[in-house]
């Protein structure tokens, strides 16, 4: 039986005629990865040509045509399998990949990050018996600021600011691919991509609201982030050791030092 922990929806829920007949697609292909599109409200299985398909997906260019011809809302995979140990951490088989993330975003964005598409993507666990409902990649949804479960790659420190600037400052910041297994010693996200993203580095004592504070947990690269919101507080999304956590509000103190940089928006209000 899969044991998974209780998360918000991540999206608008599948249906119960939509979740029965993608279960049956689920357990009927695996110990491969099932892929469907949601079309027309249904739910349209289609072939993984992946020549590995237990643990990656590929949809051919035949079956997205077929599938074009109704109006295209979702698309969903499954992962099989049992939880895996990545930098000594437990990571839900249900929880995106960088490759997963980065497939949704080719789906969806332009390079420069100017969104094209509103196709969310869901992934459901099995282990063969039982099929959980889909977690889902997408843009057009934003949950509640506080009280957010850790989902790596979807909700993490930085799905907060970006939803901080996207509710409260009306800025839609550029979103990167990434996950739990993108997370080695050699992948910086904060540090790689700041600039790129409209922040510029500012002195520690020129620090205003909404400007962004970047963290070292112990670590050689940023591995945090958060909103900087005046009078010793902050705005983040946790991450405790067994992946869990909520995002909210907390004091600075016990989190300065390890304050590495922080930088604030310098592009122009969307």
């Amino acid at each position: 039986m899969i044991k998974t922990q209780e998360i918000m929806q991540t999206s608008t829920p599948l249906t119960a005629t939509q979740m029965k007949a993608w279960t049956k697609h689920v357990l009927k292909e695996f110990p491969k990865e099932a892929c469907a599109y949601i079309v027309d409200g249904r739910i349209f299985p289609v072939e993984n040509i992946h020549p590995e398909p237990n643990e990656h997906f590929s949809v051919s260019k035949m079956d997205r045509f077929a599938a074009s011809n109704g109006k295209i809302t979702g698309f969903l995979h499954s992962h099989g399998g049992t939880p895996r140990q990545i930098a000594g951490k437990v990571w839900p088989i249900e929880w995106p990949s960088s490759a997963d993330m980065s497939g949704w975003m080719k789906q969806n964005f332009l390079p420069d990050g100017t969104q094209t598409g509103h196709e969310r993507w869901g992934i459901s666990a099995t282990e063969g018996e039982n099929v959980t409902e889909p977690i889902w990649f997408d843009e057009d949804y934003v949950a509640e600021l506080e009280g957010r479960p850790f989902i790596g790659g979807i909700w993490d420190c930085y799905t907060a600011i970006r939803d901080w600037y996207r509710v409260k400052l009306g800025i839609t910041l550029k979103n990167y691919p990434r996950g739990i297994d993108k997370w080695t010693d050699d992948f910086d996200l904060y540090e790689d991509n700041f600039r790129d993203c409209g922040f510029e580095e500012v002195d520690p004592r020129d620090v205003k609201p909404n400007d962004v504070v970047l963290y070292r947990l112990n670590s050689p690269q940023i591995i945090h982030g958060g909103i900087y919101l005046g009078d010793g507080r902050i705005f983040h999304q946790l991450n405790s050791e067994n992946l869990t956590g909520l995002s909210g509000f907390a004091d600075e103190g016990r989190w300065a030092r390890h304050v590495a940089k922080y930088v604030r928006y310098k592009g122009e209000q969307e």
